[in-house]
């Protein structure tokens, strides 16, 4: 499944954009969105490609209804940190715009020697302002995957500061069991201690 990026178009909009994708005039329906919605180029263009090519809203993982997208699908680091340098670089060349997403990439592999995929997955974690997965003790984890949904979203949101939408969709990755599980304490109460 490919998901949207952004929220649908109104319908008579919807319609022009796919006029002219059909007419092979991507670069007009992206001025077209601009002037119509007031969106920046980055926004027009994801919202064209939505179209372009036929991505789907995310399924509703939560009860929150009015959240329908996001920024790739996963809000959360596929790739560990760069080191402090090399991030402040790929910061810098990410402002310069996407045109530069492949020198970006290369760079990555030459200094990590990553493969195509892991620097890949390493810009866009920097492009997208993924963040590290949250530390869940054991105990949270295994109480999130019990709870009430709305409670553990809720719960999520106030522990970690994340908005409605990653809050759920990390409580989805616990759930479904992609998060993984935390270590179990070795000690659970006061009596294990003298085992």
């Amino acid at each position: 499944m490919t998901v949207r990026l952004m929220p649908e178009l109104p319908p008579v909009l919807a319609e022009n954009v796919k006029k002219l994708l059909i007419d092979n005039k991507k670069l007009e329906a992206i001025k077209i969105v601009r002037e119509r919605t007031g969106w920046s180029l980055v926004n027009a263009k994801n919202s064209v490609e939505d179209y372009q090519y036929t991505r789907t809203e995310l399924p509703a993982i939560n009860e929150y209804p009015d959240i329908a997208f996001i920024n790739g699908f996963s809000n959360f680091r596929l790739m560990p940190p760069l080191k402090k340098e090399l991030e402040e670089e790929i910061k810098r060349i990410i402002e310069e715009g996407p045109e530069k997403k492949i020198f970006a990439i290369k760079i990555i592999r030459e200094e990590t020697g990553y493969g195509l995929k892991e620097a890949k997955d390493t810009y866009e974690d920097y492009q997208y302002k993924r963040i590290d997965l949250p530390k869940i003790s054991w105990l949270e984890w295994k109480e999130l995957k019990n709870a009430e949904r709305k409670t553990a979203i809720e719960f999520i949101m106030q522990k970690f500061g994340l908005d409605c939408f990653v809050s759920g969709y990390l409580l989805k990755m616990i759930i479904e069991g992609k998060y993984p599980e935390p270590l179990k304490p070795k000690y659970r109460n006061l009596d294990d201690l003298w085992d």
